[in-house]
């Protein structure tokens, strides 16, 4: 379980609630319908942070059209959520 932090077109950046991560990732989120997004991904980087959290940068997995729908997505669902928040 982990908060992103950052997104590109082709990666991602997530602080983790744990000690240490290598290798091939999955990573997943609920839309704004309720579907399951998900994808694969590649740990590029790590950093542990002062607060205990481990900072990883992803490099997403897929063909562009992959990628671009969970960006989209991603994106999407912040959005939505941040506007409900401030409603």
């Amino acid at each position: 379980m982990g908060h992103i932090t950052e997104v590109s077109q082709t990666g991602v950046a997530v602080e983790l609630f744990c000690d240490s991560i290598s290798g091939p990732v999955s990573l997943s989120f609920i839309n704004h319908e309720g579907k399951n997004i998900q994808i694969k991904g590649r740990v590029e980087h790590t950093d542990q942070k002062d607060s205990g959290h481990l900072r990883i940068g992803v490099s997403l997995l897929g063909t562009s059209q992959v990628i671009g729908h969970f960006v989209t997505n991603l994106v999407r669902a912040h959005y939505l959520t941040k506007k409900l928040v401030q409603n």
